[in-house]
């Protein structure tokens, strides 16, 4: 595509998209500039239930009924059809221009049925006055011939109005509109004409009459079959929009003779107290359903049984049954567990409370058992018998048994009555006892899912040396049961955990072998499950402590004992775990330095004081007159420098080796080395080096001994002479040159 195409199609969209937003903006300009609209009032209908149905083609001119009472048509629980009529009676003005119609030689007969509809509409509303007059009359006999002149004032004109649909429903209680049924009408009906009714008698342009289906809830409460029901009609009004009012039919006979149909019953709705419904036959729990099951309802009172089978869904279909009684209900069932029939359920119930019920859970129920062991965890796999024998049901004893999967075994549609428990984990019976399941009749429910408390724990067993100290180990159990039992189990750290073990005697045996030492030590005990069961190997702890000469612990340092090592921790200790019977060379070696050798012996647990090689060094410089000197001092030995300036020396944990020691005396900006010797790390244990300097002082006399006063310079310093004596300070040894001034 070129380019120049291509920036007009760009500018195309960009048009395209500015004329959208200007047509939406002014959408809602519109739409917000809209005056708000009240919705109008409710048209006047007029709507009628015809209990029997639509009107009878074949009723040979008979006029409309009301039925004050009828048979039992319509019932709680199944289809009704009902049917009803609309009529529309809208008189949004009125005509006051007379209308007359006049009659030429007609029989008093043939007119008399027009001037009653007239009188009819009069008192009915839809005209306000109308007046008859005879002229010219003839008698023959008890017949009357005239001419009349009829004349109506003030007769309704109404709007016509477009019906869309007709939705019914009732306002049962706990069920409203939750149960409607709507039906398309999709019809215009003209307003009811005065001068057509009277005149014609016709008003088919006025009314529609439609029929829907409606399942009846079979939950009906008995206080409201007399509940009428309710129309929503959805009209299209004149002004276009569509709007719904809620409309109740009539509820009597009033304006039949106006707006009734020939052949047609109207009437109010009854249900009839006679309920079809269906009961499902379900466990205590309503999961499981119970194909095959009889239902037996049986009236207290009056002679009234019946008995009903459950289908494949474990359903029975309960028709028409009196709300006027109450009714035993028995279930009887052939129960999985014990392969006969039971009686799962007896009670009293009335028609309503069965069928607001829609099911009716029996006393078979779904066991959830839960082993656990002694700290409360579930055991997965376990193996779980129930024992129905305490039944006393004339069966002889057996055991259902299943494993538990996600924590619990599960027993489905087990019948009330005493059992016995049974769990089995690892090959051991863990537990045994009784449980009742159901409703007891002294002790009430008790819940059919519950945690049985069984004879399992931890067994925990810890390899140790006579000091406490764990060691590896390789472990034999011997227990109760070929699943109890284990061999030649290792475990590097000394520790062997066996999750949930039977509660029971096992004999277990522990064994170290030393490559190192070479020795193989073994011990056998009886144990139960339950807490920590140590197991002392003869084989003992040896814990040494490496300090310094100084009684300073040496951290970080390696000991060895034997062939193996083992480095210090803060206050100087060493563990060495498992070590077998015998005498063993000791190292210790500190900073790179064997500080210590000697032999340790093992006959029991040791706990010895290594005392190393190690020194703390406390160095004074003093000059010959016995004062402190400050000097630039070093202290070095191989792959180590130390120094400092001051007139001592303290250092902690100097290894015993060779150190080369100097001190460089600083005078007038120059150093001057006054010491230089090799010595060992405990010579410097509060040693004193005496430096060759000292103070320098001079007396000057006279040939006569008289004391000399002037100046003596000395070093290229002039200090002055007092009473013939003079101080040149703390020189090195040596010869100095001094001249009198």
């Amino acid at each position: 595509m070129s380019e120049g195409l291509l920036h007009r199609v760009w500018q195309l969209k960009k048009m395209t998209s500015t004329w959208l937003i200007i047509v939406l903006a002014m959408a809602l300009i519109t739409l917000f500039n809209q005056p708000a609209m009240a919705q109008p009032a409710r048209w006047d209908l007029k709507v009628l239930f015809l209990p029997l149905g639509p009107p009878q083609t074949d009723a040979r001119g008979a006029g409309p009924t009301w039925l004050a009472s009828y048979g039992d048509t319509y019932f709680p629980g199944e289809m009704a059809n009902l049917t009803f009529q609309l009529v529309n009676v809208d008189c949004s003005q009125r005509i006051y221009t007379p209308f007359v119609k006049e009659f030429r030689r007609a029989w008093e007969s043939d007119v008399s049925p027009v001037f009653e509809r007239a009188r009819i509409l009069k008192e009915a509303g839809f005209i306000e006055n109308y007046s008859v007059q005879d002229t010219n009359i003839e008698i023959y006999g008890d017949r009357k011939i005239a001419d009349w002149r009829l004349e109506i004032n003030g007769y309704c004109s109404g709007r016509a109005i477009y019906v869309e649909s007709a939705t019914v429903w009732f306002a049962w209680k706990g069920i409203g509109r939750a149960v409607e049924s709507t039906a398309r009408i999709e019809r215009s009906l003209e307003a009811l004409k005065p001068l057509d009714y009277i005149l014609k008698n016709d008003i088919n342009s006025s009314i529609t009459i439609f029929t829907t289906k409606l399942m009846i809830p079979p939950s009906v409460d008995p206080s409201q079959l007399d509940t009428q029901p309710t129309v929503t009609i959805r009209m299209r009004y004149p002004s276009g929009f569509s709007y719904e009012y809620d409309y109740s039919p009539l509820g009597g006979p009033e304006g039949l003779e106006i707006w009734g149909l020939r052949g047609a019953a109207y009437g109010q709705f009854r249900l009839s107290p006679y309920r079809t419904f269906s009961l499902y036959i379900r466990d205590y729990e309503g999961v499981i359903a119970l194909p095959g099951a009889e239902v037996v309802i049986s009236a207290y009172v009056y002679p009234f049984k019946m008995s009903l089978s459950a289908d494949g869904e474990g359903a029975v279909e309960v028709r028409r049954l009196p709300d006027a009684y109450v009714y035993e209900v028995r279930v009887n069932y052939t129960v999985p567990l014990l392969g006969q029939e039971l009686t799962v359920l007896i009670g009293s119930y009335d028609a309503y409370r069965l069928a607001l019920a829609g099911e009716l859970r029996t006393e078979l129920y779904t066991l959830r058992i839960s082993p656990v062991d002694r700290s409360g965890h579930a055991i997965e796999g376990a193996l779980v018998r129930i024992m129905p024998a305490a039944l006393g049901l004339g069966v002889p004893e057996f055991a259902v048994e299943n494993a538990t999967r996600g924590g619990y075994a599960a027993f489905y549609l087990v019948p009330t009555g005493n059992y016995t428990f049974m769990v089995e984990w690892r090959g051991v019976t863990v537990f045994r006892g009784y449980r009742y399941v159901g409703t007891h009749p002294t002790y009430g429910f008790a819940s059919p899912s519950f945690s049985i408390s069984t004879g399992v724990d931890n067994l925990v067993l810890m390899a140790l040396d006579k000091a406490g100290n764990s060691v590896g180990a390789v472990f034999t159990i011997k227990g109760p049961s070929a699943e109890t039992s284990f061999y030649q189990i290792e475990a590097a750290d000394g520790v062997l955990r066996l999750p949930q073990m039977p509660i029971a005697d096992y004999t277990v045996s522990a064994a170290n072998y030393s490559k190192i030492f070479n020795v193989r030590v073994e011990v056998t005990a009886t144990v139960r499950p339950g807490g920590e069961v140590r197991l002392s190997l003869p084989i003992y702890g040896v814990v040494l402590r490496a300090l310094s000469m100084d009684g300073k612990p040496l951290s970080g340092t390696l000991v060895k004992l034997h062939s193996i090592s083992a480095t210090t921790d803060t206050s100087g200790r060493a563990l060495f775990a498992g070590v077998p019977t015998g005498t063993y060379q000791v190292e210790v070696v500190f900073e790179n330095i064997t500080v210590h050798r000697g032999l340790v012996e093992v006959r029991d647990n040791v706990f010895e004081d290594l005392e190393c090689s190690v020194y703390d060094a406390h160095v004074r410089f003093l000059s010959a007159d016995g004062d402190p000197v400050i000097v630039h001092w070093s202290l070095s030995s191989p792959g180590r420098l130390l120094e400092g300036l001051g007139a001592e020396i303290m250092l902690e944990l100097l290894p015993e080796q060779e150190y080369r020691l100097t001190a460089k005396l600083v005078q007038d900006g120059r150093e001057g080395l006054i010491l230089d010797k090799n010595v060992l790390a405990f010579q410097l244990r509060d040693a004193v080096f005496t430096l060759p300097l000292g103070k320098l002082a001079l007396r000057v006399l006279w040939d006569d001994g008289t004391p000399f006063e002037g100046h003596v310079s000395a070093l290229g310093d002039s200090r002055r002479v007092v009473g013939g004596v003079v101080e040149l300070g703390t020189l090195p040894f040596g010869t100095y040159n001094v001249s009198v001034i």
